[in-house]
């Protein structure tokens, strides 16, 4: 059986190099009013017209655990009118969850 070998940055040279990654998707559409913004990432939640949604609620709520598990999170940014910006940020060190 071949040996696989893992490698990883030392945290020092983390925390001197800020290594990250920040991936963004952003709409002109009509935006989410803040206090909606306040339940999108909670469970089986869902903002907006219901006449347009078919989903469970728990796109978002499992996409933030997925980032947070890897040290990163998902943010909105949004104001009703403007659009909405959704921005998944991770880190490319290895480092354990906080």
């Amino acid at each position: 059986m071949p040996s696989t070998t893992r490698s990883r940055l030392s945290d020092s040279v983390c925390d001197a190099i800020a290594l990250s990654i920040d991936f963004a998707v952003i709409d002109t559409g009509i935006g989410i009013s803040a206090s909606d913004q306040d339940l999108l990432f909670q469970p089986f939640q869902q903002v907006g017209s219901r006449e347009r949604s078919s989903g469970t609620g728990l796109g978002l709520a499992l996409s933030r655990n997925l980032a947070r598990l890897h040290g990163g999170d998902i943010t909105c940014k949004s104001a009703l009118g403007e659009g909405s910006c959704f921005t998944l940020h991770l880190p490319l060190c290895d480092r354990p969850p906080e």
